[in-house]
């Protein structure tokens, strides 16, 4: 019997209350059928942040003008970080709207998405930044954790992405799953009709 595992999805937390830097509405019916990179971060930030960011504008570069290739950058300081603001740090970073998006909302939805949706941080409290990216298949399930900070990391996830935009991950493999935190790691499944793990 093939044993599969189902990866968290992030979707049930992906709220339309979200707002991208041109101030308009976001949802995830702009990421739906894409394989897209999210972060967390602040544009204040003096720490990981600018390196983060850096790192996605160079990652970017890589896969200009493919539709189904987004980055998708979540501020954890809203009140700071308005849709002007997050315009601004996205010219610093040479960010193509159209494959880049800031995003801003709730904080309390941000904070829901980010640890209970990507599932970063821990416990109740509240989450300031993470060095990790998230990669998200096609279909809204999560496919690895990268440290964004870390040049080996970054040339993984480029890596990654490329399989996915080509629909090479047939499955995840062991070292995959090894990479999510030990509180999300989904559960094994028995029944090989549980096709949770096709491709990208």
């Amino acid at each position: 019997m093939v044993r599969r595992r189902r990866w968290p999805s992030t979707w049930t937390k992906l709220h339309s209350s979200f707002t991208a830097q041109d101030g308009q509405p976001f949802s995830k019916a702009q990421l739906d059928g894409k394989v897209w990179v999210a972060d967390v971060f602040f544009t204040s930030c003096a720490g990981p942040c600018p390196i983060l960011s850096n790192n996605i504008s160079e990652i970017a570069k890589q896969f200009a003008g493919e539709q189904g290739v987004h980055f998708a950058s979540f501020t954890v300081d809203p009140d700071t970080d308005t849709p002007k603001v997050l315009t601004e740090y996205g010219k610093r970073y040479h960010q193509d709207p159209a494959q880049w998006t800031f995003l801003t909302g709730p904080i309390d939805k941000i904070q829901d998405l980010a640890k209970n949706g990507f599932k970063l941080g821990s416990g109740d409290t509240p989450l300031i930044h993470s060095e990790h990216f998230v990669l998200v298949d096609r279909k809204g399930r999560i496919r690895g954790y990268f440290i964004g900070t870390q040049p080996e990391e970054v040339l993984k996830l480029k890596a990654a992405i490329e399989r996915g935009r080509v629909g090479l991950d047939e499955q995840a493999s062991a070292h995959d799953l090894e990479r999510l935190p030990a509180r999300c790691r989904p559960p094994l499944i028995g029944d090989a009709t549980h096709h949770v793990l096709q491709a990208l």
